[in-house]
């Protein structure tokens, strides 16, 4: 990370980089590069579950059993605790100093508690569906001629699409709301059971991904460990002392490129500060995030950076980012799955297959600092948001992508969520 940073210099012994992690009110190192204070009480977890139970009333307790156990909190915010530091060093790379990150435990583990919730709600321990699917609808692990998939359909747009592909448009009536789908879980599977075993997994895998189904095979326990890809990018590394391991989880890489700043660069920018909210004070402020995600893994990205001071724009296709429909709150217009992980940030439409949009989106993003996808490849690629692609409209521009698996290789073109990659791993 030093050294794709450019940060490395001749007074840090041996380019080490220093982080100091200190409870609040405890002494911090002041030799330290970078500085992480964490802040919890006991009172603020008692918060964190009457909020959650508050806000949450059908799933029928105050939120006690959805509290993550304490190795998951403690793995999560040593997760948010490296990106803090990676936060700092930014900073140090710019030549500036940067002061302490400051990281609310309670409001992790709300954000942890969140997604539980959504699960439940959607009935995973609920679910009328008995074996051999191993869940429950929408989620499932699910047999076919020769293996096993993940199946997920849990969006509501996506279940008319999963009648037609098993070719079962008759159902789609049948259960026309998740609670419908949920308590007819074992009916559903019925429905399906002879279409999915008379398919083989990777039949399976094609027809869904063309359906717009985020379906992913099982794999064999070493597959991911002997992926080419994986010990290529460093993801996973070989110690001779204790065999494979995980590596950086994360790849920087520099392209160079002879083309020249968005003509109306600084006019862009301008309209954008003048349009939308001053963001919160942080050490990005000034700078200007472009996102084109939908679901966690990009809108959290992002959802950082805005809590850092950047400001943020989501673009969002027609309809809105499908997290907006699910864990609503009825009466109250709210998705608790969508709104925690999308505060701060500045929200338009870009339909990506219309002309006009797409004028617009490449002004935008000739015009930030920092861009974030995590689209599918072939989305990426036809939105004119690979790398290449981007990097020949701001030359200067910090690009994230968040591929759902590889950006090459078998699984590279597979359109896929959390559940659709917990299962391939």
């Amino acid at each position: 990370m030093i050294a794709a940073l450019g940060i490395a210099d001749t007074d840090r012994k041996e380019n080490a980089f220093t982080v100091c992690v200190c409870d609040e009110g405890q002494l911090a190192d002041t030799q330290a590069d970078a500085y992480v204070v964490l802040t919890a009480s006991d009172e603020g977890f008692a918060q964190a579950l009457r909020t959650i139970g508050a806000r949450n009333p059908a799933i029928g307790h105050p939120g006690y059993g959805l509290m993550p156990p304490i190795g998951h909190i403690a793995t999560v915010v040593a997760e948010v605790t490296v990106s803090g530091v990676l936060l700092q060093a930014l900073a140090l790379a710019a030549g500036e100093k940067p002061a302490a990150a400051r990281i609310n435990v309670e409001h992790v583990v709300l954000h942890m508690i969140m997604p539980l919730v959504s699960a439940h709600s959607v009935g995973i321990n609920n679910s009328a569906v008995i074996p051999p699917s191993l869940t429950t609808y929408p989620l499932g692990i699910v047999p076919c001629a020769d293996g096993q998939v993940g199946a997920y359909q849990a969006v509501p747009t996506e279940w008319p699409r999963f009648c037609t592909m098993i070719g079962r448009d008759d159902i789609v009536d049948s259960w026309p709301t998740v609670a419908a789908r949920r308590e007819n879980g074992a009916s559903i599977w019925e429905a399906a059971e002879s279409w999915f075993r008379s398919h083989t997994v990777a039949d399976v895998v094609r027809l869904a991904q063309e359906a717009g189904l985020p379906y992913a095979p099982v794999l064999p326990l070493d597959a991911l460990a002997k992926s080419a890809y994986l010990h290529r990018r460093g993801a996973i590394a070989v110690d001779s002392g204790i065999g494979l391991r995980p590596g950086a989880p994360f790849c920087v890489e520099n392209l160079e490129t002879d083309a020249v700043s968005y003509s109306s660069r600084e006019a862009v920018r301008e309209a954008i500060f003048s349009a939308l909210p001053t963001p919160v004070a942080g050490p990005l402020a000034g700078l200007v995030v472009v996102e084109v995600t939908q679901h966690w893994a990009g809108p959290l990205t992002a959802r950082f950076l805005a809590d850092y001071g950047a400001l943020v724009i989501k673009c969002e296709p027609t309809g809105g980012d499908f997290w907006r429909v699910t864990g609503s709150l009825g009466g109250e217009g709210v998705s608790w799955t969508f709104e925690p992980i999308n505060l701060g940030k500045g929200s338009m439409v870009v339909n990506l297959k219309d002309a006009s949009d797409r004028a617009l989106l490449n002004a935008l993003l000739g015009a930030c600092d920092i861009s974030v996808e995590n689209l599918s490849q072939g989305a990426r690629e036809r939105g004119g948001l690979a790398f290449q692609d981007i990097s020949a409209l701001n030359p200067g521009i910090m690009a994230v992508s968040l591929p759902g698996y590889e950006v090459e290789g078998p699984l590279a073109a597979l359109r896929g969520m959390g559940w659709s990659f917990e299962v391939a791993s």
